[in-house]
């Protein structure tokens, strides 16, 4: 956890790009939702993170399945784009 607090600090103010997030073992999923919810609150307005999210299957059928938190799904604020 201390390691994923450390990113959410580096990153105020910029970016993330998390690949294969569908990969992501349920309990750090529930960290990871943890953290970004306390930044939100405690943060200042400059230090706003963008989190990039990617994936190669579809995220929603990995919700489906019981796979991927719903959650972090619908924090994601997910945009679908398929190639």
């Amino acid at each position: 956890m201390e390691s994923c607090w450390g990113l959410i600090h580096a990153a105020a103010g910029g970016s993330v790009l998390m690949t294969d997030i569908e990969e992501m073992p349920a309990a750090v999923q529930d960290i990871l939702i943890d953290l970004l919810d306390e930044h939100q609150r405690t943060r200042a307005q400059s230090a706003a993170i963008r989190l990039i999210s990617g994936t190669t299957g579809s995220l929603l059928e990995h919700v489906v399945a019981g796979t991927f938190s719903d959650r972090l799904f619908y924090r994601l604020n997910v945009f679908h784009f398929i190639v």
